[in-house]
């Protein structure tokens, strides 16, 4: 679409689509548009998912596009409760803009612990508020997602005060729960377990004499070494 000269403007879950062969589409075409002026057209697009440009510009380019991409794969990768939550390291804050209130990505935000370093690296630079610092071409940045590792197979299932993820590896269940996250109660223990629930073993956990701070960063560097 970029190398047409065409901005898609609304790039968003909503608007990717797979195909029966398992192709990855991107879809829903109304805000698109070659009518640029100097590489910029009006502004458009879903709260979330705008540039911090677009906002204070009212203008979007292609790389307000790799931004909205980026913001999409942030969702996608951390369902709807993660993205969207309110609080302590909550990836959405909420600015005024023109009188309303606009949910747009934090400048700082916590990924799921088991979210790989490379694609927060990728997922950081697709979304950073500066452009230049941004993939300068869709063609640079899809090429940079296409490079990422393939990871685990976590079931994630995120609740508004607890996290627990499930792998089948060798045999048995692994299971991770992290309860009361970025609170004062926080704690998390890793073990597995036949795939009848018997025989658990306790694979790792978090040290309560710890920082609560800390927990975080523990979790992490358990799904790093367990890759």
């Amino acid at each position: 679409m970029h190398n047409r000269g065409y901005i898609h403007r609304d790039i968003k879950p909503d608007n990717i689509f797979r195909t029966t062969k398992g192709e990855i589409k991107i879809g829903d075409f109304g805000f698109v548009t070659d009518k640029l002026l100097f590489g910029f057209v009006g502004g458009a697009g879903t709260p979330q998912y705008i540039a911090p440009e677009v906002l204070a510009t009212l203008k979007c380019s292609f790389l307000t596009d790799v931004y909205s991409l980026g913001a999409t794969f942030l969702h996608l990768a951390h369902g709807d409760i993660w993205f969207s939550r309110a609080g302590k390291n909550a990836v959405l804050k909420h600015i005024n803009f023109n009188g309303e209130t606009w949910p747009v990505i934090a400048d700082e935000y916590a990924f799921l612990p088991h979210i790989p370093v490379s694609w927060r690296k990728v997922i950081k630079k697709m979304t950073s508020g500066d452009p230049a610092k941004r993939y300068q071409s869709m063609e640079s940045c899809v090429d940079a997602i296409s490079r990422l590792p393939v990871v685990a197979d976590w079931q994630c299932e995120v609740k508004t005060d607890s996290v627990s993820w499930s792998l089948v590896k060798g045999g048995r269940m692994w299971r991770v729960q992290w309860d009361g996250y970025f609170t004062p109660k926080e704690s998390w223990v890793a073990w597995s377990e036949d795939l009848d629930g018997k025989r658990k073993k306790t694979l790792g956990k978090s040290d309560h004499r710890d920082k609560p701070s800390k927990h975080y960063k523990s979790l992490q560097k358990w799904f790093v070494d367990r890759k």
